[in-house]
């Protein structure tokens, strides 16, 4: 009998024990989770504050272009040197007749508003421009997809939306010099180009400025 009862005082002391011990576990695990959350919840904070500044620093930044832009805008600019037109010979398409072509004006397409099908060879520079809409939604506004074939442009590279030398309205991209930064060229779909000259000083693209006063379009 007493060594049954030593037994059982042993097998309760180590029922204690284990129970302790799995206790002690749990209470380390609670512990350990309430961390790891403390921890998660730290870091989302860090990162929420950290684009929080980067949002205000970049927001800082344009309006500071933005009025160093408006304040160098201000005051009467060079009177344009053209309408935005040019000297061209030019012919509609269409099924039924025969195109006849004629010596006129062609325009700077800025504002592709209507449906196109024609070819132009423009007479300053002898290019051959070919323009033909492939799609028209007609809503508010209009927007045409017109598709424009040139002989040659100013990009260095020809190949563009609809391949080699063929683009379209939405397709315009700024080129320039580049340290110093101080002339833009915007080339259109047609291979023809806006020259934005820099107005403010220095030499750098932070605090660059340029305006385009040779035509009057809307650019």
């Amino acid at each position: 009998m007493t060594d049954t009862a030593a037994n059982r005082k042993v097998r309760v002391r180590k029922f204690v024990r284990i129970t302790n011990g799995q206790a002690n576990g749990a209470v380390d695990s609670k512990r350990e989770i309430r961390n790891l959350l403390l921890f998660g919840l730290s870091i989302a904070l860090m990162l929420t504050l950290w684009f929080r500044f980067q949002q205000n620093r970049f927001r800082f930044q344009q309006n500071r272009v933005t009025n160093f832009a408006l304040s160098h805008l201000q005051g009467n600019a060079t009177a344009p040197q053209s309408d935005g037109t040019y000297p061209c010979v030019f012919a509609s398409l269409s099924d039924d007749d025969v195109p006849a072509p004629a010596l006129g004006r062609c325009a700077v397409p800025t504002t592709p508003t209507v449906s196109l099908d024609r070819f132009e060879v423009d007479l300053r520079y002898g290019r051959f421009v070919l323009r033909q809409t492939d799609l028209q939604l007609q809503d508010v506004f209009d927007v045409p997809l017109t598709r424009a074939y040139f002989e040659y442009g100013m990009h260095s590279n020809p190949v563009h939306a609809f391949g080699r030398n063929s683009s379209h309205p939405y397709d315009i991209a700024p080129i320039g010099t580049r340290n110093p930064y101080t002339e833009i060229e915007l080339v259109l779909e047609d291979g023809d180009f806006l020259y934005f000259k820099r107005i403010s000083a220095s030499t750098g693209y932070a605090d660059a400025v340029f305006q385009h006063t040779e035509t009057s379009t809307r650019f």
